[in-house]
């Protein structure tokens, strides 16, 4: 189990927003609903505003810096294989793999780069959104 840093995190873009609550370090962030251009946790699982991920914990009203692009530590949510790509798994902002589900659209945040064998598990994701529409 991985639960410690990682080797391997590149920040290649990074930008700061008013967080919309707590928000915990490596957790998926969505752009708010409640206060236009603010960050939160995610609403659901496959959340289709995310923007980033959290690079440190903030409270409520703090400034809270949001990689948006390169590869950055994320917490999984289950065990997730080297290689695939990964949705938003709940409201706490953890990744899982997609389930690519034949009646919904999968919101994907990136692609593993490192494994996990277990919930809680730290991993590399390399930021990448798009729509994978399953058909």
């Amino acid at each position: 189990m991985n639960t410690g840093s990682l080797p391997g995190m590149i920040v290649s873009d990074s930008r700061s927003y008013k967080a919309n609550g707590a928000i915990t370090k490596f957790a998926a962030l969505c752009i708010s609903n409640s206060t236009t251009g603010d960050v939160a946790l995610p609403a659901s699982a496959n959340d289709e505003d995310c923007v980033g991920f959290a690079r440190y914990a903030v409270v409520d009203n703090d400034t809270v810096e949001v990689v948006v692009a390169g590869s950055m530590e994320v917490v999984a949510a289950a065990a997730i294989t080297q290689g695939a790509w990964c949705v938003v798994a709940d409201t706490a902002g953890k990744v899982k793999t997609d389930p690519k589900t034949s009646t919904s659209t999968s919101h994907v945040v990136g692609r593993a780069l490192t494994p996990a064998s277990a919930p809680g598990d730290h991993i590399i994701l390399e930021i990448i959104f798009f729509d994978r529409y399953n058909a």
